[in-house]
């Protein structure tokens, strides 16, 4: 399932923990692959360059109306404002 920012992605992965068998961090953590940090919020382009891509998986995603998507987007990013400082990341450069 692709997470993209903002369409439901937290309720999907607590919805579908129990099946989930992802190697990657969900936080923000340096990506071998990709040779870049990078969080669970992956564009399909990304997807695309990790080995799970020649899988033939079934890709699946939610699409939510625009405003809404950037007014929760803007409301998130001020709530993570008074958090970041106090997240625990894997890597002190990350």
């Amino acid at each position: 399932m692709m997470l993209p920012w903002k369409t439901a992605s937290q309720s999907l992965v607590i919805r579908l923990a129990h099946l989930d068998q992802s190697p990657y961090s969900k936080f923000f953590s340096f990506n071998t692959h990709l040779n870049r940090v990078v969080h669970q919020h992956l564009t399909c382009a990304d997807y695309l360059n990790l080995p799970e891509a020649k899988l033939d998986y079934f890709l699946a995603s939610f699409v939510r109306n625009p405003y809404d998507r950037v007014y929760s987007g803007f409301r998130q990013i001020q709530a993570d404002i008074v958090a970041q400082p106090y997240l625990h990341y894997d890597k002190v450069w990350v």
